[in-house]
């Protein structure tokens, strides 16, 4: 894979720390011995929008939770400093110096429950940053996956990688 190097190459002006882990962890990464299995994704019949201050944990569990319906809660992450403020998540320069060495996990394929999808892979968070960053530019994107395989964080634990980060989010009283 020599062409990540060329990637990380460009990409270290983007934030002021260091990709030479970033590179290696990209070489050095291992293919599984078998593919995971393939899911199929459930079917639902409609999407709910909940307004939050009525919802309890009782409502949650019964007529959600047991019901797999999905919902959509508006407004419960505006108060997080995730979403605004000087800790704002939008801030990628900010998380790539104060984070950008921690090694997290990502996703790598089209889709999480494709054969060819593999989860758990280790990346720095900088690493990631920067492709998001590029994913904002569509010829950007094309080629940033010529050198590197899509990835996101679909379901990874960023909290158990960042544990600094949970501060910046609050689950709500019916969570």
């Amino acid at each position: 894979m020599p062409r990540v190097a060329g990637a990380a190459a460009r990409a270290k002006s983007d934030f002021p720390f260091d990709l030479d882990s970033a590179v290696e962890a990209v070489e050095n990464f291992q293919e599984p011995e078998a593919a995971p299995p393939t899911m199929r994704m459930p079917a639902f019949v409609s999407l709910q929008e909940i307004d939050p201050s009525g919802m309890t944990a009782e409502r949650m569990r019964t007529e959600l939770m047991e019901e797999d319906t999905p919902a959509v809660f508006r407004g419960v992450a505006s108060s997080w400093p995730a979403v605004g403020g000087e800790r704002a998540w939008s801030d990628w320069d900010r998380l790539g110096r104060l984070y950008g060495e921690r090694m997290v996990s990502v996703e790598q394929g089209e889709v999480f429950y494709s054969a060819d999808a593999l989860a758990g892979v280790r990346v720095p968070l900088g690493l990631y940053l920067i492709y998001m960053h590029a994913a904002a530019d569509a010829s950007r994107l094309r080629q940033l996956h010529a050198e590197l395989p899509m990835m996101y964080m679909g379901q990874s634990d960023l909290f158990q990688d960042v544990p600094e980060l949970a501060d910046d989010v609050v689950a709500p009283a019916f969570a």
